[in-house]
């Protein structure tokens, strides 16, 4: 199958085993493994195909200088999927923007503030935002 979910999988085994013969990328994906472990129950999960084909429709992934991130850029706007290849999730980023006002909720909202009970605008703390822009990647028997 030559879908976004395989070309993902194949960059990730490929960037695993060049973290077996470097010890300094070993090491980050070891600690970004632990770190997503932590979190991951609080994120919404996605299908990586859907997700790409919505967002950044027609990308092809292109792995990152220091081989943690694959980037799924759109060629019709600014968003791009940027999966992380040992934490297994990944986010949407608008790349006009700096800070953390460049992630983006699972519709492609800014995802800085939410609508409370009350119907009032109010920021998210940092749980918060991490859960409305990290989304845990489903594998294939879940697909």
């Amino acid at each position: 199958m030559a879908d976004t979910k395989h070309d993902y999988r194949v960059k990730v085994f490929f960037q695993k085993v060049k973290g077996f013969f470097s010890k300094r990328l070993d090491l980050l994906f070891e600690r970004a493994q632990k770190e997503s472990f932590l979190y991951k129950k609080n994120w919404q999960k996605v299908n990586i195909n859907a997700f790409v084909k919505k967002f950044a429709s027609g990308a092809k992934g292109e792995i990152s200088e220091d081989g943690r991130k694959i980037f799924y850029q759109s060629k019709h706007n600014n968003l791009r999927v940027v999966a992380d290849v040992a934490g297994g999730y990944c986010r949407l980023e608008d790349t006009t923007k700096r800070g953390k006002e460049r992630f983006l909720d699972i519709n492609g909202n800014d995802a800085r503030n939410y609508i409370n009970s009350r119907g009032k605008k109010q920021g998210r703390n940092n749980v918060q935002f991490n859960a409305a822009t990290h989304f845990k990647i489903l594998k294939r028997k879940e697909m």
